[in-house]
Parts: C-alpha cells; structure tokens; sequence
C-alpha cells in the first residue's frame, strides 16, 4: 500500500516533501519531460491545474484536493482543507513555461475522448466506418 504525499504530515512538512518530489523529477526541463513521459504522464497547455506538473502531484497524492502550478508558487490543497503555497522551483518554472508553448507535444494531453466500442463487436474486434 503506498502512503500519500500528505499522510500524516503538517504544512511544511507537506512543503518540503512536494519540493522533494519536484527535484526527483530532474535538473534541466529535457530530464523533467522525459521523466514525466517515462510515468506516462501528460498535461494541458496554460492550464494551472492539468499541467503535467500538478497531474504529477495528483498521482504522488491522489487525496489532494487541488493543485495549481503558477508563475512562482504552486498552491495545493490538501483534502483535510489544508492549504499550502510552495515556491517553484526555477528548473519547474521553466519546463513549465517550455511545456506552454509547445515544445513538449509528446505530454500534451488528447482533447479527443476514448473512443466508445462498437456495442455489436465481439473479440475485440470492430467495424468502424
């Protein structure tokens, strides 16, 4: 059983273990993108809480209640109300910014839903038009 990001811990407590998990990312905005590819984990772009930053942050913890990744903070809300504000750290920052404009497209998150099975299909075979 894994144990929440948050577990038992207070606010700065909670600080230091999400800044702890961001420089386990890596050190340059290439190492940070490839790590998050490698856990499969995609974002949207200009989007504070769908970034790949804070869906990182929901899957070390998914009892969080919020995440937002800003310009110099990230704000998080824990799901006992708790709300903590830690500084991003500037190799975050600038992935971020990196991330926003596009030069990441493999951890863009699809707009597209998954696609419903045919409901006649069988073997895992369908006939699409």
């Amino acid at each position: 059983m894994t144990t929440a990001l948050t577990d038992n811990l207070l606010p700065d407590e909670i600080a230091d273990a999400i800044t702890g998990q961001l420089a386990a990312l890596g050190e340059t905005t290439d190492a940070i993108a490839d790590r998050l590819a490698a856990l499969g984990i995609t974002g949207h772009r200009t989007e504070s809480d769908r970034c790949p930053i804070a869906r990182y942050l929901f899957r070390l913890d998914p009892s969080l209640y919020a995440v937002n990744v800003l310009g110099d903070v990230i704000e998080v809300c824990t799901g006992t109300g708790a709300e903590i504000t830690v500084p991003t750290p500037n190799r975050i920052s600038a992935f971020v910014a990196c991330f926003d404009i596009g030069r990441y497209p493999r951890l863009d998150a699809s707009e597209q839903p998954n696609p419903l099975a045919n409901p006649g299909t069988t073997i895992r075979k369908e006939d699409r038009p």
